[in-house]
């Protein structure tokens, strides 16, 4: 992968990109690598799987919160009806 240095990059973009990283759980480097991936790179943020993987990266829920959110309860086992009866 190539590597890229922004040199005399101004203070407050520096404490903004600091602070957007912060909310969406990243380094200053993956956030600024999003956000440069999104602008060059626009039709592969918009596609489907895409955008579900963004939501899953900012919900970040465990298998057990899903569950509870879908209201899942994995120990009840289903019982097919007897309809022959």
């Amino acid at each position: 992968m190539a590597v890229v240095t922004v040199r005399r990059l101004p203070n407050d973009v520096h404490q903004a990109l600091a602070a957007v990283a912060a909310v969406n759980g990243r380094s200053m480097e993956a956030e600024a690598r999003e956000i440069l991936t999104r602008h060059v790179l626009p039709d592969q943020s918009f596609g489907f799987g895409a955008r579900l993987k963004q939501i899953g990266q900012k919900a970040r829920a465990t298998d057990n919160e899903i569950d509870t959110i879908l209201n899942i309860q994995p120990d009840v086992v289903a019982v097919p009806m007897d309809l022959l009866s």
